[in-house]
């Protein structure tokens, strides 16, 4: 392998929660504008902050009433990652080890809150696997924009 570095994605990529992220969200939609979600509208959250996907949702709120609600979604989805005892994806944890004994650092850029990625870092080690960790970026577009993977170059 020539690679010098390999970014990585965090949700969806080494850590499966779509199940827990839709759940979250629709429970958060039952109570904030008083029913769930419609049948695929979580699918175009791919990828958004979390500020991206409470103004898709109510895009009359204010910033401080956006922020209360991906607040209260955030706080739901990490009691329903508890409970369901997620863990790293399969095998990921061995990938990227291997990557580094050979030299190739190893990123990750994640759309995640600041508030989730401070809970997985501790939880999952990953300050430990890897040499960059990207997340909470407010300032960058959502992807699919690559603007969060491009910055991961220059750390």
């Amino acid at each position: 392998m020539n690679a010098k570095a390999v970014v990585f994605d965090f949700n969806g990529t080494l850590f499966f929660d779509f199940k827990e992220n839709e759940d979250a969200w629709d429970l958060t939609c039952q109570k904030y504008r008083g029913y769930g979600l419609a049948k695929g509208e979580f699918s175009r959250f791919a990828g958004m902050t979390d500020t991206a996907c409470a103004s898709l949702i109510f895009p009359e709120g204010s910033k401080e009433k956006i922020i209360e609600i991906y607040t209260y979604k955030e706080n739901l989805y990490k009691d329903l990652c508890i409970v369901h005892g997620l863990d790293l994806a399969d095998y990921s944890r061995e990938f990227i080890l291997a990557l580094r004994e050979r030299g190739i650092k190893t990123a990750i850029a994640s759309s995640a809150p600041t508030m989730n990625m401070d809970w997985y870092i501790p939880h999952f080690g990953l300050d430990k696997l890897f040499d960059v960790l990207i997340y909470g970026r407010e300032d960058l577009p959502s992807k699919p924009n690559p603007d969060i993977y491009l910055l991961s170059q220059k750390e």
